[in-house]
């Protein structure tokens, strides 16, 4: 008998199908569901010939990205598991999470490089850090994203069984040291169903025409798990990347914004822009939903 496994896999299967020419958006750039997943695909190349192995720790250090994205899926799809890192920690509870996590490669946005310079100091656990900014590193067991694209062909995806570990994050505000929380793949998947069905059944109504723009960073509960769900169900996904409240503006009105969601200081910080009143047509009628408080 035939196992349908809920994993991240299944969910691109299902979204290519249906959705494969909704767009995807980070700031200046814009690019296909379709073109999205080569991405992707040509990520996950890369990391097996660099030596990632099935069950090893690949962390991420940057904003909400496009390359973070690519990561939400590559990673986890070649059986490794996600570390999604927070970046708002103190220095040394980003390397003790990372320690913790037994990270063995780091792929580390433009504006990281100095924790990577750092953290290759004291921690020799990682056997590769994956520069976006890699040009000019100090950093001898690191290689630049665009070095390792070069050799990148496009990656057949095997089956993963659904109780695989998918992700692993850290809880913060809590006593103690930071403590590492797990998400196999079927756990995603449904996290994904089921915030997908209260979003239809609730105030927000959420339809296909509905565009997606988050404000919870992607290292936090994996963005409540909206950017899964927005991929699946083929909605318009717009990234912020570093959270500058007027480029966010800027989004919300160029791209028609209709889905935020934040906690209440964000969404006091987005409010009290200085010049608000210019957009307010352009958020009239915006859905945002808050947590956190």
């Amino acid at each position: 008998m035939f196992k349908y496994n809920l994993n991240l896999r299944s969910t691109i299967d299902y979204s290519l199908r249906n959705f494969g020419d909704q767009d995807i958006v980070y700031r200046g750039e814009r690019l296909k569901l379709k073109e999205f997943f080569e991405g992707v695909s040509r990520l996950a190349y890369s990391l097996i010939k660099l030596g990632v192995k099935k069950g090893e720790t690949v962390a991420v250090l940057d904003w909400d990205s496009l390359l973070y994205l690519e990561a939400y899926y590559a990673v986890p799809m070649i059986g490794a598991v996600l570390h999604t890192v927070n970046i708002r920690y103190p220095l040394e509870t980003i390397f003790y999470t990372m320690i913790n996590a037994e990270d063995k490669f780091a792929i580390v946005g433009e504006d990281f490089t100095n924790i990577a310079e750092k953290g290759s100091k004291i921690m020799n656990n990682i056997r590769y850090w994956i520069l976006m900014n890699g040009k000019n590193s100090q950093i001898e067991n690191s290689i630049s994203y665009d070095s390792l694209l070069k050799i990148a062909e496009i990656f057949n995806f095997s089956e993963i069984d659904e109780n695989e570990r998918a992700t692993i994050f850290y809880t913060s505000g809590t006593t103690g040291f930071p403590k590492g929380v797990t998400f196999t793949h079927r756990k995603l998947v449904l996290h994904a169903i089921s915030l997908a069905l209260s979003l239809m059944k609730s105030p927000v109504n959420l339809s296909q025409d509905d565009v997606f723009l988050g404000l919870v960073p992607f290292f936090h509960a994996h963005s409540w798990v909206f950017p899964y769900t927005a991929i699946m169900l083929g909605n318009k996904l717009v990234l912020p990347g570093r959270y500058d409240m007027k480029i966010v503006l800027d989004l919300i009105k160029k791209e028609g914004v209709t889905i935020m969601y934040m906690v209440p200081s964000v969404l006091y910080m987005l409010i009290s822009y200085p010049d608000i009143e210019s957009y307010l047509d352009s958020i009239k009628g915006l859905k945002v939903i808050v947590g956190g408080s």
